[in-house]
């Protein structure tokens, strides 16, 4: 087991690599309700008091019938609102984790506690936390074609590959009845001009879906924690074997 993540001298944990890009996500049953609140629910998240997701940060709002899209298109950020889905995708340039847990607060403040309180939310059945890394073949002392291909493949000159592990939940081992699990995809794409992007996507699935009160007990930036930690732990012990000398990776 690895320990738990220690702050550097500034007082944040720091990503190995700078962290470009940041997806933080809920999926629970569909429930056609929340169709039903989209107008107050994007008034809410756009005009509440301190919502850093303001129409500055939000210009746009995409309407259908099934779905709302918060959208600022010079930057390619957005909010995704539909019956499935909550999912917020923003732009980070930060090597700083605290910097996502802050985002995951206000994520959890602006965007779910406002979902729950209109649409009486529950079935909660996913969270998710994806990080895209910068690019970053200037720090590797193999490229991942070279590191996984060339032995079979001396030819290669690109690839794309994606793994998932699949772990098991503490409270899945001590509970009857609960099956809830965590899994962690690793996307790694390396094009002909040898740029390399490395994506990792961090999950709890919980089953039986999480009713109201179960929700109200999981807050969604304690899960965020928790993926920082595996991001910290085991995704920078597979990323230190990719890593030139000395290694980035503390």
């Amino acid at each position: 087991m690895h320990e738990k993540r220690k702050p550097d001298e500034n007082g944040g944990a720091r990503a190995p690599l700078l962290i470009r890009r940041v997806a933080l996500g809920v999926r629970f049953q569909p429930q056609f309700r929340v169709v039903d609140i989209f107008g107050e629910l994007v008034d809410r998240i756009l005009r509440s008091s301190g919502s850093p997701f303001g129409p500055s940060v939000f210009p746009l709002v995409r309407s259908n019938a099934m779905e709302r899209v918060l959208v600022n298109e010079g930057t390619n950020e957005s909010l995704h609102l539909n019956s499935r889905d909550a999912i917020l995708e923003m732009n980070v340039d930060s090597t700083d984790f605290s910097d996502i847990e802050r985002l995951a607060e206000d994520y959890s403040t602006y965007v779910l506690q406002n979902l729950r309180d209109l649409a009486d939310l529950a079935g909660i059945e996913r969270y998710g936390v994806l990080l895209k890394l910068d690019e970053c073949r200037s720090e590797l002392s193999q490229l991942p074609v070279e590191h996984y291909l060339s032995s079979e493949f001396a030819e290669a000159r690109s690839l794309h590959f994606r793994f998932t592990r699949r772990l098991p939940c503490l409270e899945a081992r001590v509970k009857r009845n609960v099956d809830d699990f965590r899994n962690v995809i690793y996307i790694v794409e390396q094009d002909e001009d040898n740029n390399v992007n490395i994506r990792v996507d961090y999950q709890e699935y919980f089953r039986p879906a999480l009713d109201a009160a179960d929700w109200r007990n999981k807050p969604y930036p304690k899960f965020v924690e928790r993926g920082i930690d595996y991001f910290r732990g085991e995704f920078a012990d597979w990323l230190r074997n990719l890593q030139s000398e000395p290694a980035l990776v503390q």
